[in-house]
């Protein structure tokens, strides 16, 4: 990654008591980088504090993110979002050890931060030009602090300075007035007064220019009131309904501007050769003899509508609101009906919906939908209390997440199956830019909450399409369960309060695009966002799913791959992003390929971040790169079953507890190319393996050499599968058990043992046992060394016995072993080996 913006800042942001996110538009690569200052009416600066006052979204995107503040900002006060890096240098590069080069780069982008964020202050500070003389920098220093000292003084004057000013051009005056002292006295005795009259003079001047009609201002009041009412009567009074004397008109002649606009409508739908009917019933009883044609003028319902000879007894039945089709009077639906002429998407307010969040629109929404398949949903705030069912390729398109909002209250039918049902059967069913906005009591107690069905639908349907839909303060988010496999979607952005997404029984490829959880909507309602963060929310639980596509990106909300995902084939994250204390990754069974995984947290959550779990299951997790920094008093990553494989990235475990990063209790764990930030002392390994029947690979790894020390790998006990080595320790040990392969060997290693113990040890790259005779054995290197049979270390012995002993143990398997006695001692002994050439 490069830093090509110089962009290092962002606002202020004016506040407007409703306003809550804003965007910073630069890279910062850890939350706590991003400094939010407040300042408010007074010109008084404050810095928000982190978690507190403001939550942080998108750390690590090239393209900036967004703050959630907790207060909105009143009117007058304004937000600025500053980078802040810290100045400290915490990448150390071991002499001739592993080179990664997004390790030199990361610092490096550091470095350019920090320096962008030191211009960022010099800009806004006092310089003295490029010319002036550095000398007498101390004699400006001393000028500036003179006039510190007289700050009140300057500020009185500067306060009257249009007083002085006339003082100096009227020097004579002031001395005459020195000559009649004491009129002057008895005039500083009324100067109180004066200064009031003085301070409205120009009001008393206007005063005095409308004196004489002053007596009638209190009329004046009653008259702007009036000429409100007429400018609203002008402007919006019905057509054919004159405007009444009252209001300028006549009572008789004149009309308002409504009123012409629709007689425009009218003369141009008569200039087509259409007679303009003002209600559906007038048109209904037309001869049809006579006319085949009509303009609808009502209000919101405009068009144009045909006659149309054919059996329309299906339509009309259902077109229940009239949306459409109209059953001429006296005549048979089989024989023909009038219908609505359009092009395209219908729009949902020819059926009458108002979009006013006061009228319930859930019948308009049903028939449109049922009649015209492909509807529009303008913009407005739709109420509905009941399920709106988008048939089979049908489509729900809005204008935006923002602009097009479906409003679900208490009222709403809980035992419905969702809010909006897509299809009901294998189909094509689409919504697209629709919000939907839930409302919650004012409660912080999960129980108090609405439990609402989904948000949006589609159990046992395939096919199905999701646009880009926004759901705000609900309960649950999108059902996907059974089979309801090859589904699309785009972007979703769930804000709910118990689950997400819930896919399980999918028996084709679930394509999800980019799944965003996030606290939508519940910035307004503070103890919303308390019951959202109280770590059981769920943003995604995926089961069974032969086939998954896209990324997720989930909020302080758990994702969760259920036992049910057992035989599970090809599911597959691009990208993985879990943000915040509750975020974490738990597989209980099934495969799952993530590309890259992004997860932090910089609370003291007690759950891990990735945990591999469930009696009985045998989860496999396979992970191409991952980003972890976490300040937890958990364990980082758990392996209880199963196998978890890490190929690359960085795992930053900041441990509050001194708890392991990565534990492994059962299955297997592999780690290669994977840095392993160890900050500061432990008292507990980095890396831990706890049962003797479970497999630990640790290959290729680095641990920055930043003055930590404790243990980075502990394998007390394994299987001959076990692998520890090449790695690169940064002054930590690496203590592991007899009969594991540790590859080449770059500080030694430490091994602990109680009674007559047995170590053997893999020679590293390039070493050779080559049998010379029987029981006669050279170990060599492909570059012409000989290894000397010489122990390093001091090992425990008792009376009678060598120092230690090292034999052969296998030359086809390429090991030596070193043998230490202890005699049954009872107490753990350690002893160190190291490889060395002569």
């Amino acid at each position: 990654m490069t830093v090509p913006s110089q962009v290092n800042r962002s606002g202020p942001y004016l506040g407007n008591g409703v306003t809550t996110v804003f965007d910073y538009e630069f890279k910062i690569d850890d939350e706590n980088h991003l400094k939010v200052v407040k300042r408010n009416a007074a010109g008084v600066e404050s810095e928000l504090v982190i978690d507190d006052d403001y939550i942080v979204s998108d750390v690590g995107n090239p393209s900036g993110g967004q703050v959630a503040v907790v207060v909105a900002p009143a009117a007058g006060e304004t937000i600025t979002l500053l980078r802040n890096v810290p100045f400290v240098q915490e990448t150390d590069l071991e002499n001739q050890g592993a080179y990664y080069a997004e390790t030199v780069e990361n610092a490096l982008d550091l470095a350019v931060m920090r320096d962008q964020q030191l211009q960022e202050q010099v800009s806004r500070a006092v310089r003295i030009p490029a010319s002036a003389d550095p000398s007498e920098l101390d004699s400006l220093i001393a000028d500036i602090i003179r006039l510190g000292d007289s700050a009140t003084n300057i500020d009185t004057v500067a306060g009257s300075i249009a007083q002085v000013n006339a003082v100096g051009s009227n020097i004579g005056d002031v001395q005459t007035v020195a000559t009649i002292a004491a009129s002057v006295e008895n005039v500083a005795s009324i100067s109180t007064e004066i200064q009031i009259a003085a301070s409205i003079q120009n009001e008393i001047v206007d005063v005095a220019n409308i004196a004489p009609i002053v007596p009638d201002i209190p009329g004046y009041a009653a008259a702007a009131v009036d000429a409100k009412n007429a400018a609203e009567d002008w402007a919006t009074r019905p057509e054919d309904d004159p405007v009444p004397e009252s209001s300028g008109g006549d009572g008789a002649t004149t009309y308002s501007a409504l009123h012409w606009a629709a007689k425009a409508a009218s003369n141009a739908a008569t200039a087509a050769g259409l007679k303009p009917y003002a209600t559906r019933t007038e048109i209904k009883a037309l001869n049809i003899a006579e006319e085949t044609t009509a303009y609808l003028k009502e209000a919101g319902r405009e068009g144009v509508f045909e006659w149309r000879f054919g059996d329309y007894s299906a339509e009309i039945a259902a077109d229940t609101l009239e949306g459409i089709y109209l059953k001429a009077d006296g005549v048979a639906a089989t024989v023909g009906a009038w219908v609505r002429s359009y092009y395209g998407l219908a729009n949902v307010k020819l059926w009458g919906a108002a979009l006013d969040n006061t009228q319930d629109d859930t019948e308009a929404f049903n028939v449109a939908l049922a009649v015209a398949k492909d509807v529009l949903f303008p913009e407005g705030l739709a109420y509905i209390t009941d399920m709106i069912q988008v048939p089979n390729n049908g489509n729900l398109i809005g204008l935006g997440v923002g602009r097009s909002r479906f409003s679900i209250k208490s009222d709403f039918n809980l035992s419905a199956e969702c809010v909006v049902k897509l299809g009901t059967s294998e189909n094509q069913a689409l919504i697209d830019k629709i919000g939907f906005e839930f409302f919650q009591p004012t409660s912080a107690v999960r129980a108090d909450m609405i439990q609402y069905p989904y948000a949006v639908g589609h159990r046992n349907i395939p096919r199905a399409r999701i646009g880009h839909i926004r759901i705000s303060r609900g309960w649950n988010g999108i059902d996907a369960s059974q089979n309801a496999g090859g589904a699309t979607y785009d972007w979703i952005e769930c804000g709910t309060l118990n689950i997400g997404l819930h896919i399980d029984g999918a028996l084709d490829t679930m394509n999800i695009g980019r799944f965003r959880f996030w606290p939508f909507g519940m910035s307004a309602n503070v103890n919303v966002g308390v019951v959202y963060r109280d770590g059981l929310t769920i943003a995604a639980t995926i089961g069974k799913c032969d086939g998954l596509e896209g990324e997720i990106h989930s909020f302080r909300g758990r994702v969760e791959f259920n036992a049910n995902g057992a035989g599970s084939a090809g599911r597959h994250l691009h990208a993985l992003h879990l943000d915040g204390d509750g975020a974490r990754l738990r597989v209980l069974d099934g495969v799952l390929d993530i590309d890259y995984l992004y997860c932090t947290k910089t609370s003291t959550p007690t759950d891990s971040n990735i945990l591999l779990d469930g009696v009985g299951n045998n989860p496999a997790v396979r992970i191409a790169n991952i980003d972890m920094r976490s300040s937890q008093t958990a364990v980082g990553i758990l392996v209880n079953v199963g196998s978890l494989s890490i190929n690359g990235g960085s795992i930053d475990h900041r441990a509050l507890g001194h708890e392991a990063a990565l534990v492994q209790s059962s299955g297997q764990l592999a780690i290669r190319n994977t840095e392993l930030r160890a900050l500061g002392a432990r008292t507990v390994p980095y890396v831990r393996s706890n049962n003797a029947s479970a497999t630990l690979i640790v290959q290729d790894c680095n641990a920055p050499s930043n003055g930590g020390t404790g243990t980075l790998i502990n394998l007390p006990a394994a299987t001959a599968d076990s692998m520890i080595g090449p790695n690169s320790y940064g002054g930590r040990s690496l203590d592991v058990a007899a009969g594991v392969a540790i590859g080449k060997i770059k500080e030694g290693y430490r091994g602990y043992s109680s009674g007559d113990a047995t170590t053997t040890v893999r020679l590293p790259d390039g070493w050779s046992i080559i049998r010379v005779s029987a029981g006669n054995y050279s170990i060599t290197h492909n570059l012409g060394w000989t290894l000397s049979r010489t122990l390093v270390g001091v090992f425990p012995q008792d009376a009678g016995e060598a120092v230690g002993s090292m034999d052969i143990a296998n030359s086809t398997t390429n090991s030596i072993r070193v043998r230490t006695k202890l005699g049954g001692a009872a107490t753990d002994l350690p002893f160190s080996f190291s490889v060395e050439h002569i």
